[in-house]
């Protein structure tokens, strides 16, 4: 799969074709989350079942880190669909919204601003 460089740069294989941007936050209880890996992944349509019913596969993915305000920025990524999935510093696993539309559909020159991501937790007793 192809990987966009952590930074805002591009690589040279995600900035081929129409592209567009998309950025957004991910927060704990109101605040910035630093050090948050995020990634878009291209939803493809695949065979449909007897023409009824799309189905989507999963695609290229690109990649991301939040800074210390809990920004993350994908630039030049291809036109479509994506669906956007997040894994917090202290965890090994990916997080995503369970729903079956796509998180953000990029569309030429445009910056796409996602909906914030709060991942409020209980403080631990001390």
């Amino acid at each position: 799969s192809a990987t966009a460089s952590t930074s805002t740069r591009p690589t040279a294989l995600a900035a081929r074709g129409p592209t567009g941007n998309a950025e957004g936050y991910i927060l704990r209880n109101g605040d910035g989350l630093a050090n948050c890996h995020v990634k878009l992944v291209r939803m493809v349509e695949a065979e449909t079942l007897m023409g009824l019913l799309k189905v989507f596969k999963a695609g290229t993915e690109f990649d991301a880190v939040t800074d210390e305000k809990g920004k993350y920025r994908f630039q030049k990524v291809p036109v479509g669909s994506y669906k956007l999935k997040w894994q917090l510093p202290e965890d090994s696993g990916w997080i995503r919204r369970l729903r079956y539309k796509p998180d953000v559909t990029i569309a030429l020159g445009k910056t796409h601003q996602l909906k914030a991501i709060e991942t409020s937790r209980r403080p631990v007793p001390r």
